[in-house]
């Protein structure tokens, strides 16, 4: 279960960050992060009740609640970086958001074994070299520092997740899609402004909320099973998926230097897992 829940990781998020940052071009990101976070609430609200997890500890709502808010921000600057930008260089930069929980988890004298040290560094150095289809000089700075500020607060935003206690960090989870839902809706409100979306936008935006609320259980299955570091590191291949969606929905060509370390990051994830 837990080697599925980390193969899957990447995958949904990056699905549904590629979905929604093509999405992000026509409408406001804010409305695809808030349209598809309360989705994703309704998703795991759905697999807590299923499962019998649904139990309120003040630290996981805490925890969760705080999470939601960096997560609503974090994503809305991730979206608005991939609409001005270059996706594979703005999820190359987004990707050192692994480096906050790892700092985070050395403070705390959790030390992940050599191995999966080892892998998170072949999976951040991997993923830089094979998301930058071009140079970084000709990214615009504004995509550039929207995705670092991005990086960051998801750096953040996974240090607060990880609060949650380890047996039910699901309510975490639920916790945190529907505070930026319901963020996303208090913004809405006081701006008078759906950020664009029409009806016929609902069943795309239904799908990526879906694929969010899959990737959040999946994140809270890999935090228990392993640690907040091994599952962000996992996380962190995303920027594979956009580049395999690329090349073929988008017709975008790898090089062999991208392939290589397509390889290396595959490598790096097993031995994180491992570790």
């Amino acid at each position: 279960m837990t080697y599925v829940a980390l193969a899957l990781l990447p995958l949904a998020f990056g699905l549904g960050d590629f979905l929604g940052g093509v999405f992000s071009r026509r409408v406001s990101p804010w409305a695809v992060v808030g349209f598809t976070t309360a989705v994703s609430a309704l998703g795991a609200g759905a697999w807590a009740f299923g499962t019998g997890s649904l139990s309120l500890d003040p630290t996981d709502v805490v925890a969760g609640a705080i999470s939601g808010v960096l997560f609503v921000i974090a994503y809305a600057l991730f979206f608005t970086a991939l609409a001005t930008g270059k996706s594979g260089v703005v999820s190359a930069i987004v990707s050192l958001s692994v480096i906050p929980p790892v700092l985070a988890d050395l403070a705390q004298g959790d030390l992940p074994s050599t191995v999966a040290l080892v892998g998170i560094v072949a999976i951040v150095v991997g993923v830089i070299v094979i998301s930058q289809p071009t140079s970084i000089r000709q990214e615009s700075s504004k995509s550039i520092l929207l995705a670092l500020a991005s990086a960051l607060t998801f750096g953040i935003q996974y240090i607060a997740l990880d609060r949650a206690s380890t047996a039910n960090a699901d309510v975490a989870i639920l916790v945190q899609y529907a505070v930026a839902a319901l963020a996303v809706v208090i913004l809405g409100l006081m701006t008078r402004s759906v950020g664009g979306v029409t009806r016929q936008d609902f069943p795309r935006l239904v799908g990526i909320g879906l694929l969010f609320a899959v990737g959040g259980l999946c994140l809270s299955a890999s935090m228990v099973a392993t640690n907040v570091a091994v599952a962000t590191a996992v996380l962190m291949s995303e920027p594979i998926v956009l580049a395999l969606l690329g090349f073929f929905v988008l017709k975008e060509r790898l090089r062999v230097l991208q392939v290589i370390a397509l390889v290396v990051v595959v490598l790096g994830a097993i031995a994180a897992t491992m570790g």
